[in-house]
């Protein structure tokens, strides 16, 4: 939670530097000098204009466009506020990066769906895919960058191979339920006349102890007409 805190407070700050700013379709264009990679938080857009082209500003402003217009920073707070809660259990951290990722590939296929050329959109993400990273809480452009690309490129499913998959589910269902099967294990109980012919007899009993009262480790005892053992 604290780190969580932090993050919005440096997220805050970069908000309220405002040099230029601009309001388009309910949503706000925040112009910055500051060297910073383009992102998105709510209905709020920043970016720095120097340090792109103006074709790679208009994918980036397109792409984060979608991400303001379909509210994906709820999306990723929530997921913050999920790891928060539930930092112990690993499968949280993989939901939220998981979620991340599947938000930027949504933006990327609705900005190479708009008009821009699917390459020159890759040849973008390659450019300002940078090692300084900003550590907020929003939707930013360098963001798997090897896993955007390799999703463009990836045709999308047939219909076909999803019945595929709805074939396989009753075969899964089967083996989980496997696992549910009750093994019972039953004993044998033995007759009255086994036990009798194993156990041992009250006079018998009385000899072994008189001899193991003076047992020698030396000695070797007959019982039953076999060589025995004394542990």
């Amino acid at each position: 939670m604290v780190k969580f805190f932090v993050s919005l407070i440096k997220l805050q700050r970069v908000l309220s530097y405002r040099p230029k700013t601009y309001l388009k379709n309910g949503i706000r264009y925040i112009e910055t000098d500051l060297k910073t990679n383009p992102f998105t938080f709510f209905k709020t857009v920043v970016y720095n204009p120097a340090l792109h082209t103006q074709d790679e500003l208009e994918m980036i402003l397109k792409h984060e466009t979608t991400h303001a217009q379909n509210w994906h920073s709820v999306d990723v707070l929530l997921g913050q506020l999920l790891i928060a809660f539930h930092w112990f259990n690993p499968l949280v951290w993989r939901y939220s990066k998981r979620m991340d990722q599947n938000l930027e590939f949504i933006a990327d296929y609705k900005t190479t769906k708009a008009r821009f050329p699917k390459k020159s959109y890759q040849m973008t993400l390659l450019r300002h895919a940078l090692p300084n990273n900003m550590s907020l809480p929003v939707n930013n452009f360098y963001s798997f960058t090897k896993i955007r690309i390799l999703m463009l490129n990836k045709n999308k499913s047939h219909h076909k191979n999803r019945l595929k998959v709805l074939l396989v589910l009753p075969f899964i269902m089967v083996f989980l339920m496997s696992f549910q099967i009750e093994t019972v294990t039953k004993f044998k109980t033995s007759t009255s006349s086994q036990i009798e012919k194993d156990s041992i007899s009250n006079p018998e009993i009385e000899i072994l102890n008189a001899l193991l009262k003076n047992y020698d480790e030396d000695a070797v005892l007959i019982f039953n007409g076999k060589k025995t053992t004394i542990k």
